[in-house]
């Protein structure tokens, strides 16, 4: 009997508890709705554009000086000694090397200073989350990408982008050291290379005939994920 009346004791307290237990309250957040909508997104992906573009631009002079100073060797070819043509073709390959090599070391850094900017606003939204989170009582907030279903209500996503934009209304992205890209010499009778300075991978191998002279095409760097 004794026993029977501590197992009802217990029963009732353990009632009690969960009765006086605040429980959850859930919040969600779209993200990529933030990313979008906020002005610190906004402002990335108008930088990012804008890099892309001048990308695109230096990558597109770069072939055309190295194009045109392969063009005026390869005319040469017929007055030129076997080991003097092979010369001047190897130096412009190696220019042609240090062009993707510059190129590819620009993209890097705009990709990393991509990275962090993209952090950056990633930190200032779950403190814009916590601050809307400690106004509704909310227990938990979860990104609406990790949900399947749910009920619009559970939504602060708007109230968390005035508080982001409140918190962080721009953003800087780096574009790195143009120096970094340097420049290339003289050709000698090919002609001269200019200097790089712009970000992009190396690409596709372009054709070299003969010659064996080439320039791989670098690629624009990727537009943020909206």
């Amino acid at each position: 009997m004794a026993a029977a009346i501590a197992v009802s004791a217990l029963g009732l307290e353990a009632a009690s508890a969960q009765q006086q237990s605040p429980g959850v309250v859930v919040g969600v957040v779209d993200f990529d709705q933030v990313m979008v909508e906020s002005k610190a997104g906004k402002s990335l992906k108008a930088q990012v554009a804008q890099q892309r573009n001048a990308f695109q631009a230096e990558v597109d002079k770069q072939q055309k000086i190295f194009d045109d100073a392969k063009a005026k060797l390869v005319a040469q070819r017929g007055t030129l000694a076997d080991d003097e043509f092979k010369k001047k073709a190897d130096a412009l390959n190696k220019q042609g090397d240090q062009i993707q090599k510059n190129l590819a070391q620009r993209q890097q850094q705009l990709e990393s200073s991509l990275a962090k900017v993209k952090d950056q606003i990633e930190r200032a939204t779950e403190l814009a989350a916590q601050d809307v989170a400690k106004g509704h009582g909310m227990t938990l907030i979860v990104n609406r990408a990790a949900i399947l279903v749910y009920d619009d209500s559970f939504d602060v996503t708007k109230e968390v982008i005035r508080n982001l934009d409140a918190k962080l209304p721009s953003i800087k992205l780096s574009a790195g050291s143009a120096g970094a890209a340097g420049a290339a010499g003289s050709a000698g009778a090919a002609g001269a290379a200019g200097s790089t300075g712009a970000a992009g991978s190396t690409g596709a191998t372009g054709s070299g005939g003969t010659s064996g002279i080439q320039l791989g095409t670098p690629n624009a760097p990727a537009d943020t994920q909206q």
